[in-house]
């Protein structure tokens, strides 16, 4: 090889790394399931390692903004089923961290049946929506489809204070996935792509209003009302 192909050849890989260096951003998501709203909880955290891109982005809402990424989530979701975002919020904290907060919900995040008999409310979540592409303009590139692809039944399970989560981390793209469980989940069991559980089912009040004998007593107490004054206004 000629001097001036090692030259080239050096340049281009120079080239890369401080490319690659200038965009060695992380991110990491975590869903706290909310099976009582039937949504998920989102917090989706990028650690910029440039104050260059940080602020650019941080002073430019047109390049990321509160629904930013949400909206993409529910656009690329769009063939998948139904899904919705809701509370959308950002912040800018320190060390170059931004902070995308927002809430998913639909019967492509979340479906439940329930068991009267039983007192149980069954839930299914499907975490598919996980698998996006996130292309920052003039920040950094994120592939999740890639690079969130194991499947649910590989990630490690973790029990903190009661509280079940499933947790991925891929450091070489720099990416981490956690989905944390209600505090009273049980049954739970995982698929490559979803996770069930049962929690105790809570009886609307309305339900519990119509299902018991007091409102029955409190017909009949208004109906002996009703012929007693029209008794006495004879």
């Amino acid at each position: 090889m000629g001097r001036h192909a090692v030259a080239l050849l050096l340049t281009v890989v120079l080239t890369s790394l401080l490319i690659a260096s200038a965009y060695a951003s992380t991110a990491s998501i975590q869903a706290n399931i909310d099976n009582v709203n039937q949504e998920l909880n989102v917090t989706f955290k990028l650690m910029m390692d440039n104050a260059t891109i940080y602020n650019r982005l941080k002073n430019n809402s047109s390049l990321l903004n509160e629904t930013s990424i949400p909206r993409t989530i529910q656009t690329n979701f769009a063939k998948k089923g139904e899904l919705t975002y809701s509370n959308a919020g950002i912040s800018y904290g320190a060390n170059y961290s931004i902070l995308s907060t927002f809430q998913l919900s639909g019967q492509g995040v979340m479906s439940s049946t329930i068991d009267r008999a039983t007192g149980i409310q069954s839930f299914q979540v499907s975490t598919t929506w996980r698998e996006f592409s996130l292309n920052i303009t003039d920040g950094p590139f994120f592939n999740f489809t890639n690079n969130l692809a194991t499947p649910l039944t590989e990630w490690k399970s973790n029990a903190t204070n009661g509280i079940q989560s499933f947790i991925f981390s891929n450091s070489t793209a720099g990416v981490s996935c956690s989905f944390v469980l209600p505090n009273s989940a049980t049954n739970v069991a995982r698929a490559s792509q979803t996770i069930s559980f049962d929690v105790p089912y809570q009886v609307p009040f309305g339900d519990k209003l119509i299902d018991s004998p007091v409102l029955v007593l409190i017909a009949l107490a208004v109906a002996g009302l009703i012929i007693f004054v029209y008794r006495k206004t004879r």
